[in-house]
Formats: structure tokens, sequence, C-alpha cells
């Protein structure tokens, strides 16, 4: 027989026999865990234009802290920069949003 761990309904765990196992089950007793009603959280998938340059800078970011062994996508990248924005003062920000090149999509730069 071959011994395994369980967890019993008061939350503590034993090794026991698959013998005893099949004797003690009735004593075993299922543990509810109560649990929240929530709506789940979708992403929403969109797109949207760029110059090259601000493609090339999300590339050289992603770059720069993947030689630190941390890998993160385009997107994640950019959402780390809405971070960014959120967190400064509104004039920082309206200077920072100013400074973006406004740009018609689907155009060449």
């Amino acid at each position: 027989m071959t011994a395994k761990q369980i967890t019993t309904a008061d939350g503590t765990r034993d090794t026991h026999s698959a013998a005893v196992d099949a004797r003690m089950h009735w004593q075993l007793k299922p543990v509810r865990v109560a649990s929240t009603p929530a709506s789940p959280e979708f992403v929403i998938r969109d797109t949207f234009s760029m110059p090259p340059k601000d493609y090339d800078a999300i590339a050289k970011i992603r770059t720069t802290v993947a030689k630190q062994g941390l890998i993160y996508t385009k997107s994640e990248v950019i959402r780390a920069g809405l971070l960014a924005l959120e967190s400064m003062p509104l004039e920082e920000m309206i200077w920072r949003l100013s400074a973006v090149e406004k740009i018609k999509p689907g155009r060449k730069v």
C-alpha cells in the first residue's frame, strides 16, 4: 500500500495508507468555502495606431527589462505607462500628453 497525504475536515494534514482511507472515508467531511459572487471582468480588445518611433520605444523598454530577466508584453508596457500617467499631478499629465504627436490612423508618418 502506498501512503498519501490527505487534508481532513478540520484542516489538518495526515498521512494514511489507501486501506486506512477506504475505512475512514466516511469520517472525512467535505469543507465548503464561502465564495462571494463576483461578476467576471473581461478584457477589452482594441487596436490603435502609433508612429514607428513609439513602437520602437516599447521594444527598447521590453529589451531593457528582459536583460534583468523580466518579460513583459507590449500591452503590459503600455498599461504601465497609463499607471504612471494616472499617478502624476494634473499639470504634469497634461504636459506629457501634449508632447505626444497627433497622428491620423492608417496614414503614413
